[in-house]
């Protein structure tokens, strides 16, 4: 049963975690312009603004979200959004960790 909550919880956090990229990509684009233009104009895995040329998933992309989950730009920090967002991508992150963790202590568990 405790496999099953595990895996719900990796799927709706996992999800979270793309919702909140999203988010953060979409405000950047709308309301800090030159801010998107100078990060190289990063789309997200579905928020795909005119004239990006990234395929969703990309490295780029998965760098990006990664050093914005640790250190978010200072427009993401005074936006409700934002701070929302980047709470979001924290959270995703340290689930993912407890879930990687559940499936090694499961597998060395079982072998």
């Amino acid at each position: 049963m405790i496999e099953i909550a595990f895996i719900i919880l990796f799927a709706v956090w996992g999800w979270g975690g793309i919702w909140a990229f999203d988010a953060l990509v979409r405000e950047q684009y709308q309301s800090h312009r030159e801010e998107w233009v100078l990060s190289d104009s990063p789309s997200g895995m579905f928020f795909r603004p005119p004239g990006t040329r990234e395929w969703p998933g990309s490295w780029r992309m998965r760098k990006l979200a990664l050093a914005w989950t640790f250190n978010p730009p200072p427009w993401a920090r005074e936006s409700r959004t934002g701070r929302l967002a980047v709470f979001f991508m924290r959270a995703a992150f340290v689930c993912a960790l407890l879930w990687l963790a559940f499936v090694g202590g499961f597998l060395a568990w079982k072998l």
